[in-house]
């Protein structure tokens, strides 16, 4: 599965690993790139204090930390690397391109999926009022931010939580002060 899927697709494929979880693993090139270590330090803290991360110096290292067979991940390293140097994944063609794993320090992680926002709901109309199975606006009931569906279709991009309840938020806001 190419890492850059939707939630969804991750999540799926994730759950139906044996135990439902997988490994997150990147080096010092990686995070140079994307500043994750320093952009969460409380959040990694939290991690490696429940035994969830780690930082290594080693993938031999990273691999003991949670009894991963070196075999395994020593012949994913190498796939990995010989797909940065080539510019293809040929095994999940990942869109953004690799970035060569051969030196350390490491991070692994160990990630399952988890709900951290629902998709479903209260039907609303433009104006937040709430809409009942027959179609039509239930008077004085209004809703915003996750009790309600469709705003986001199946799949919310990240961040785009924020926007949805501070603008449909402010709108049912306005709506029931104005309804008398």
């Amino acid at each position: 599965m190419e890492e850059l899927e939707r939630r969804d697709v991750i999540s799926n494929t994730i759950l139906e690993q044996t135990g439902s979880y997988t490994y997150v693993l990147w080096n010092q090139a990686i995070d140079d790139i994307a500043g994750t270590v320093d952009m969460h330090p409380g959040e990694f803290a939290d991690l490696h204090s429940r035994g969830l991360m780690f930082k290594v110096d080693s993938l031999e290292e990273a691999a003991a930390k949670f009894n991963i067979p070196l075999a395994t991940l020593m012949a994913t390293v190498t796939d990995v690397n010989h797909y940065a140097a080539t510019g293809k994944d040929e095994a999940f063609n990942h869109r953004a391109g690799l970035v060569n794993l051969s030196k350390g320090p490491y991070w692994i992680m160990k990630a399952t999926p988890s709900v951290h926002h629902t998709m479903g709901g209260l039907v609303t109309d433009t104006k937040t009022q709430v809409i009942d199975t027959k179609g039509k606006v239930i008077p004085g009931l209004y809703a915003a931010g996750e009790v309600t569906g469709l705003t986001h279709g199946t799949n919310r991009l990240g961040g785009n939580a924020y926007s949805d309840i501070i603008v449909y938020g402010r709108i049912a806001g306005q709506m029931a002060a104005a309804a008398k």
